[in-house]
């Protein structure tokens, strides 16, 4: 990642950003407690570091852009929580899309992944239950001009780069 970072960071011109975004999967949730959602949690998070990812690696965005100059880096977490929709199947669509990888890896059988799926796709269309989203973090600097070195929060970076977005589709602010 950081090979990564230090190459977006010399092509940030004066007076641009630099915006980075990765999951924390320690912060994500079910309320009820389900036991699919744990099999999600452990399996994912254990095959992605057994694949040399890093479960965390949302949190630790801020001293990664110290390590390739970025000065002043912020860090902003947001969290998502669903009832009903799309962000609520994240967990099945995710079991589903590495269940190989999960399997190849011993993490778990195949008729434990199997399982998981039936009931995760049963704890997604439970409206009675609140299933979030791994926790998003992001961190960023407003400018590479020396004189400039005020920060910019995701917020701010979003608006810069959501306006000319929504005025080129015709959108009002």
């Amino acid at each position: 990642m950081s090979k990564a970072l230090r190459r977006m960071w010399r092509a940030v011109g004066p007076g641009g950003l630099l915006a980075a975004e990765d999951g924390d999967f320690l912060a994500e949730f079910c309320e009820p407690p389900h036991p699919r959602f744990d099999f999600w949690q452990h399996a994912y998070q254990e095959t992605l570091r057994r694949h040399g990812g890093d479960p965390l690696s949302g949190r630790r965005l801020h001293p990664r852009f110290r390590e390739v100059g970025v000065p002043d880096p912020q860090l902003e977490m947001v969290q998502h929580v669903y009832l009903t929709g799309e962000g609520k199947l994240m967990p099945y669509l995710t079991v589903a899309r590495s269940a190989p990888r999960i399997i190849a890896s011993g993490v778990a059988t195949q008729a434990e992944g199997d399982e998981a799926l039936i009931l995760l796709a049963e704890l997604a269309a439970d409206t009675t239950s609140a299933v979030s989203s791994p926790g998003s973090s992001s961190a960023g600097h407003a400018s590479r001009r020396p004189q400039d070195q005020r920060s910019a929060t995701c917020s701010e970076m979003t608006l810069a780069w959501s306006r000319p977005a929504r005025a080129a589709a015709g959108r009002r602010e």
